[in-house]
C-alpha cells in the first residue's frame, strides 16, 4: 500500500480508508483541540494517531486516549549557544522519527495544531508529499503556521485573522473560519447550552446555568439579588499578575472602598451599606457587601498558601481557591462572568458557555497574541479588555461594579458571547478534511 494525494491506495487501485496523523505538543493551548479534534476522527470510525512531545509524557488526557499516542523530541527555538548548537540534530532525530511514523502507518494526512512541536512533523510531510492541513487558535497567527501556510491545504481558523495578517494563504479560499475544538468532557455541555439558548431567549437565565445558582432568574444575564458569581482562570499554573490584582480588588469590593465609577453616587448609600454589613457580622462569620456575592479563583497549586493567607476564610468565605481541577465544565456553568487571560482555549470554551470576560491578556505572549485575541473579542462585545503589566485593580473594579450594575450590558455580552462560540468545531473540520481527501 502507498500514499498517493491524501488516500491509501492498494497496488489494484481499491481506496482504503485514509489515516489521519494529528500533531500537537507543548501546552494545554496546542494538545486540548489535538485531542478534542482527534476524539471527532476515531468516533467517527477513522484511524487517527497523535504525535506529541517527549515532555508531554505525562498528560493526564493521553493515558486512556482511543487511539495511539506517540512522542518525538521537536526541539524549541533556544538563544542559548549550548541549546542553538544542539538545535540542527534534535531537530533532524525529530525530521526523521515522523517521517519514519508516517511511513510505518501509512498516514494520508497531517494536521498540525500550531506551536513549535509540528515544526518537524509538518515539514516531514511536506518532503515526503503527504497533504497537510493547519488549526490556528489565535488572531494572530503562529510563526509555525506562518511558515506552513503556503503549502497547506487547508487551514482552520478559531478567530478571524488580525488585519496585520490578513494576505496571502489567510486572505485566500484555504482560509476558513471554524472554531477550536473543544475537550470532550465540555462538547456534551456545549450544545445542551445551545439548546436551551434556542429555547429561553433573550431576557431569561444564561443558557447552562443551573438553577440552584441563579436565583433571582437573572444571573449572568444582569445584577442578580446576592451578586455576581465570577470565575478567575489563571490555568493549573496560576497567574501571578491576575492573582495580586484579584487579591487586591476583593477586600474593596467587599467593604464599598476604591474607584466608586458605575456605583450609587449617593454619599449616604456607602454609610448605609458598611452599618448593614457590620450588622451581619455580628450575627455570621462569612459576610459579603458590593457587587460579587461569589469568587470562583483558579490561582495555581502552588500559591494556594499566599492566596489564602491574603484572603483568610473568617473574612472572605465566598472565596473558593483551586489549583486544577478535572471538573472545570462545573465552574463555568455556575459563573456570570470570566476573568483570565486571553489564551485562545480558555475563551473559546468560555463563549460556549455564554459568559462576558474581563481579560487581562499575557504582555510577554509570542507575537503579542493574546492581546490579538482579547482584542476580536473586545470588539465583538463580548470582553473587556485591561492591557497592562501592573497590577493596579482600579480598572477591575470599576468594570465589575458597572456590570453588575447593568443588566442590559452583561445579557447584550452574553447573547455575542454564544454568537461568536463554534461548539461543533470538531466535526466541522473533520468533515472539511474528508471531503476535501476525497477529491484529490
Amino acid at each position: 500500500m502507498v500514499v498517493e494525494s491524501g488516500r491509501a491506495v492498494c497496488s489494484v487501485g481499491v481506496a482504503q480508508q485514509s489515516v489521519y496523523l494529528i500533531i500537537a505538543g507543548g501546552t494545554g493551548g496546542h494538545i486540548v483541540p489535538g485531542l478534542g479534534l482527534a476524539l471527532e476522527f476515531a468516533a467517527a470510525g477513522d484511524p487517527v494517531h497523535f504525535l506529541s512531545l517527549e515532555k508531554n509524557r505525562g498528560y493526564a488526557d493521553f493515558k486512556d486516549a482511543p487511539f495511539p499516542v506517540h512522542f518525538y523530541g521537536a526541539p524549541p527555538i533556544r538563544k542559548s549557544p549550548s541549546a542553538l548548537l544542539a538545535f540542527p540534530f534534535r531537530f533532524a532525530r525529530a525530521l526523521w522519527r515522523a517521517a519514519a511514523l508516517m511511513r510505518k502507518h501509512r498516514v494520508s494526512c497531517v494536521i498540525g495544531m500550531g506551536g513549535y512541536s509540528i515544526f518537524p512533523g509538518v515539514l516531514a510531510a511536506r518532503l515526503s508529499g503527504v497533504p497537510y492541513y493547519l488549526c490556528e487558535q489565535n488572531a494572530i497567527p503562529g510563526r509555525a503556521t506562518r511558515l506552513f501556510a503556503g503549502g497547506a491545504r487547508r487551514i482552520f481558523l478559531n478567530f478571524p485573522v488580525a488585519a496585520a495578517h490578513q494576505s496571502g494563504a489567510f486572505a485566500g479560499e484555504r482560509a476558513l473560519l471554524a472554531g477550536n475544538p473543544l475537550r470532550p468532557q465540555l462538547k456534551a455541555i456545549a450544545e445542551e447550552n445551545r439548546a436551551a439558548s434556542k429555547k429561553k431567549g433573550a431576557g431569561s437565565a444564561r443558557p447552562g446555568k443551573k438553577k440552584s445558582a441563579a436565583k433571582s432568574g437573572a444571573r449572568g444575564r444582569g445584577k442578580a439579588k446576592d451578586g455576581l458569581t465570577v470565575l478567575v482562570l489563571g490555568g493549573s499554573q496560576g497567574a501571578a499578575q491576575i492573582n495580586a490584582m484579584v487579591a487586591a480588588a476583593i477586600p474593596q469590593l467587599a467593604s464599598g472602598s476604591g474607584n466608586q465609577a458605575g456605583a450609587n453616587s449617593n454619599p449616604n448609600s456607602k454609610t448605609k451599606t458598611k452599618t448593614k454589613s457590620n450588622a451581619k457580622k455580628k450575627s455570621r462569620a462569612h459576610t459579603q457587601t458590593g457587587p460579587v456575592a461569589r469568587w470562583m479563583i483558579q490561582c495555581g497549586e502552588k500559591n494556594l498558601d499566599q492566596m489564602r493567607a491574603l484572603l483568610p476564610e473568617n473574612r472572605f468565605g465566598n472565596v473558593t481557591l483551586f489549583g486544577y481541577h478535572p471538573g472545570i465544565a462545573d465552574f463555568y456553568r455556575e459563573a456570570d462572568l470570566l476573568i483570565a487571560r486571553a489564551g485562545a482555549g480558555v475563551v473559546s470554551e468560555a463563549l460556549v458557555f455564554g459568559l462576558p470576560m474581563i481579560l487581562i491578556p499575557y504582555p510577554f505572549a509570542a507575537d503579542n497574541h493574546q492581546l490579538g485575541n482579547a482584542e476580536y473579542l473586545r470588539d465583538g462585545g463580548v470582553a473587556h479588555c485591561i492591557s497592562t503589566r501592573e497590577t493596579d485593580p482600579a480598572e477591575l473594579i470599576e468594570v465589575l461594579r458597572r456590570w453588575s450594575a447593568d443588566s442590559t450590558e452583561l445579557m447584550n455580552r452574553s447573547s455575542r458571547a454564544l454568537d461568536l462560540a463554534r461548539p461543533g468545531a470538531a466535526a466541522e473540520i473533520r468533515a472539511s478534511i474528508v471531503a476535501d481527501l476525497s477529491k484529490a
